[in-house]
């Protein structure tokens, strides 16, 4: 397939000053080889343990019993995809059959041509690979990636730069009201596939449009260094949030006798306030999920039964009362039964179907370090 990407390549400048210096391997690939490689960023990404993110889900009533949730994310992919750069390989991929004067063939190729030169600047891939087994640390670094790129899109279609006062002025307006009408289109009802496939556009959009400093991209640079460790920081980007507790450790102290632990990783805030969404108007839902400040979820199997062990720690006393309020409501309506051992600002929650389990005495101790864990490890401002 031949083609110039050079206009892409100057809307690309003109907007964001910079362009990618690397040369960009260009392949068209089909709808099989679409699939396959989305096989293949799954396993990569979750391995084994994706069955056990959906069983999570399903238990919470998140998504629905018997769907299935990698063959719809599938199927959702495939449908979007128009063009993807792939930080593995750094390739550009070109789906077949896209005709080069196809608008929505050249605003994705802005669009991923803008992650081509984020990959430059961030080596996308080793990032993701650090951050592996942290949901809410993955996020957060989609996020940034994909809200910039939209940002960066939707200048470029516009014909203008950060620069010019008046017309930046008025697009920035216009694109407030379009996020502030995404989020009167997340109802209770919107299933989590799509909430989390929308999320770090609308919330990483906004993160970068408030970081844009008269009309330079500086600070925006500055995060290439320090990109955003937790979706706290994407949420909350006006209060400088500081660095949750890290309970990677300390969690692995946790045994269950009879039951093994199959899965565990870090949700964050922005996961919570949809548990929270599920259940509650969407101003309660926020209050309950902020103030967060870690947490680690464990899931232990034994035959057909399930325990989960959840570790939270909040800013405040009060932040975590809040908290528990919302996950009884959230037990009773799910037909969970919760024992919720908590100390201060920390909460160990065991939710269950109702099975006998025996917790261990040292639980008590775990409960009382938690709130003088380590903060997360990756670099973050």
């Amino acid at each position: 397939m031949s083609f110039s990407l050079e206009d892409v390549f100057l809307k690309l400048e003109k907007v964001r000053g910079e362009k990618p210096s690397q040369k960009i391997e260009i392949e068209t690939i089909t709808t099989e080889q679409l699939e396959a490689y989305i096989d293949e960023a799954i396993k990569e990404t979750y391995g084994t343990d994706l069955k056990y993110f959906e069983e999570i889900l399903k238990i919470f009533n998140l998504i629905e019993e018997g769907k299935d949730y990698v063959g719809e994310a599938k199927n959702l992919y495939k449908t979007q995809a128009a063009a993807f750069y792939n930080p593995k390989d750094h390739t550009l991929k070109i789906m077949e059959g896209i005709k080069s004067e196809n608008m929505l063939y050249q605003t994705a190729l802005v669009h991923e041509l803008m992650h081509a030169l984020q990959d430059e600047k961030l080596k996308i891939y080793e990032v993701m690979e650090k951050r592996k087994g942290n949901y809410d640390s993955l996020l957060a670094l989609q996020s940034f990636l994909e809200g910039e790129a939209l940002l960066v899109t939707l200048l470029s279609m516009a014909d203008i730069k950060i620069d010019e006062g008046e017309e930046f002025s008025n697009l920035t307006e216009n694109f407030m009201v379009i996020l502030e009408n995404l989020e009167n289109f997340l109802p209770q009802e919107l299933d989590f596939l799509s909430y989390e496939m929308l999320i770090p556009y609308k919330l990483g959009s906004n993160f970068v449009l408030n970081n844009l400093e008269k009309g330079k991209w500086d600070k925006i640079n500055f995060f290439y260094k320090n990109p955003p460790c937790t979706m706290e920081e994407i949420l909350h980007f006006d209060k400088n949030p500081k660095k949750p507790r890290n309970f990677n450790k300390i969690s692995k102290k946790i045994k269950l006798k009879g039951y093994e632990n199959v899965f565990s990783t870090t949700f964050g805030e922005s996961f919570l306030y949809y548990l929270f969404l599920k259940n509650f108007e969407k101003n309660e839902a926020a209050i309950k999920a902020e103030g967060w400040d870690g947490d680690k979820l464990i899931l232990f199997k034994k035959e057909n039964s399930f325990i989960l062990c959840w570790l939270l720690n909040w800013d405040q006393e009060e932040d975590l009362k809040e908290a528990l309020e919302g996950f009884k409501i959230i037990s009773l309506k799910n037909n969970l039964k919760m024992i919720p051992l908590v100390y201060k600002k920390s909460a160990i929650l065991f939710f269950s179907k109702g099975e006998r389990f025996e917790i261990k005495k040292n639980i008590f101790g775990i409960l009382k370090k938690m709130e003088v864990q380590n903060v997360y490890e990756c670099n973050s401002k």
